[in-house]
């Protein structure tokens, strides 16, 4: 958050998020999908921009699978939506 324009900052964002993901699967309380997706809304030309997409994508398919099946909201699902076409515009 100090230095959000080094050339490191899109990984940061990843690691950060990739780390609450999991910890999040292990019942700790997740900022991680934050992170994920400021990787990709503020560095979306970034490599790691599409493994911030996938791990973000994996969360979410995560938090909303259960007995039933996989539902995820529609406004969810847009979003994941929106966050692909903004690496796609490389």
């Amino acid at each position: 958050f100090e230095n959000p324009n080094t050339k490191l900052a899109p990984e940061i964002n990843y690691w950060i998020g990739w780390s609450e993901k999991n910890l999040k699967r292990d019942n700790f309380f997740s900022s991680g999908d934050l992170f994920l997706k400021q990787c990709i809304k503020r560095y979306p030309k970034s490599a790691i921009a599409p493994k911030c997409l996938e791990e973000y994508r994996e969360s979410v398919e995560f938090e909303f699978s259960g007995s039933s099946g996989r539902n995820i909201p529609d406004d969810i699902q847009k979003e994941l939506v929106r966050l692909k076409q903004l690496i796609d515009l490389k």
